[in-house]
């Protein structure tokens, strides 16, 4: 996906509904993510699939790095995230990637749900800002557990954590929404192979 269009201090009378552009943007198969954590407004972000360019004249015989890789991706994930709209983006996106996608909406529910099988799932993936407890507190009991297990940390606020807070943590990475999608899948190729 590639982001269509972004857009602050969204106001009134704007002509069409959220639900409708919703509507038409889910079905041309992309999504719309919306931050109001601006105490002045609200953030949109329309991402819509990439529109395939036409072919060179000249036949490449080597890929560019920015292209994705063709064979899906192997492995069961679970993603904590409280945000619906960012939730049905990953799953969708993750699903589409060949993987096994379970979530829940909190990091205690998802430290319970973690708790039951800590060998069940490949991989972690965690929002920062979430009720009750964040995904560093998340991640810290869920290394206790399971000492060695690959978490992905995800935030908008990025700045307040800094990479020695990860790397005492036990994080393998730190991914600043909105994320980089081909950056992400190599992320998600890298420490699935391990």
């Amino acid at each position: 996906f590639e982001p269509f269009f972004s857009t602050k201090d969204v106001g009134k009378g704007s002509g069409m509904g959220l639900a409708t552009v919703h509507g038409i943007v889910h079905e041309c198969k992309g999504h719309v993510i919306v931050d109001t954590t601006n105490a002045h407004g609200a953030t949109f972000r329309v991402l819509l699939p990439a529109i395939a360019q036409p072919p060179p004249v000249q036949p490449r015989e080597q890929t560019t790095p920015t292209e994705m890789p063709s064979h899906a991706l192997q492995g069961r994930l679970l993603l904590v995230d409280d945000d619906p709209t960012v939730s049905e983006f990953m799953l969708d996106m993750l699903s589409e990637w060949g993987l096994d996608v379970h979530h829940v909406s909190n990091g205690i529910d998802g430290l319970k749900h973690f708790a039951e099988d800590p060998e069940r799932y490949d991989l972690i993936i965690l929002d920062q800002t979430m009720p009750k407890i964040t995904g560093m507190q998340t991640a810290e009991q869920m290394l206790k557990l399971r000492p060695y297990v690959p978490i992905i940390l995800y935030t908008g606020y990025g700045a307040q954590i800094s990479p020695q807070q990860i790397k005492d943590t036990g994080i393998r990475a730190l991914v600043k929404k909105p994320i980089d999608v081909q950056a992400f899948y190599r992320l998600l190729l890298q420490l699935l192979s391990h």
